[in-house]
């Protein structure tokens, strides 16, 4: 920036003023461009770590009672919503009755794949 004012002819003060200003405030720039980056890779890596958890919590429900796990997807949320259904199913029939932690875990994971869902449908259209 300094160059170009002293290309144009302009001042050593106007050429310090304007680099006085514009140091800091690209520094600081640049570190918030880090920061950010730093901070959703962190948030993504902490949202995979608690989904891959919800998924053996699910899994352990399943696999305590004998009861085949389904196909599992690639997408994680798919197979979240697969295991909500295999274990809603056995529910219903009567094959499974979830202690209390259990049904808390079953709560959360259908909370979770409720906010979760919307985005899923939009992406298959």
């Amino acid at each position: 920036m300094a160059l170009i004012w002293a290309h144009l002819g302009a001042s050593s003060r106007v050429r310090e003023a304007l680099y006085a200003v514009f140091d800091p405030t690209f520094y600081s720039g640049a570190v918030l461009i880090v920061t950010g980056i730093i901070w959703f890779w962190g948030a993504r890596l902490i949202r995979a770590h608690r989904t891959r958890t919800r998924i053996q919590r699910l899994e352990r429900i399943l696999t305590e009672r004998a009861i085949a796990l389904p196909a599992t997807e690639d997408d994680h949320a798919y197979t979240v919503y697969a295991l909500l259904i295999r274990i809603t199913d056995a529910t219903v029939l009567q094959k499974v009755h979830l202690t209390e932690e259990e049904r808390t875990t079953v709560k959360e994971s259908e909370e979770w794949i409720e906010t979760i869902l919307p985005q899923l449908v939009g992406a298959s259209s």
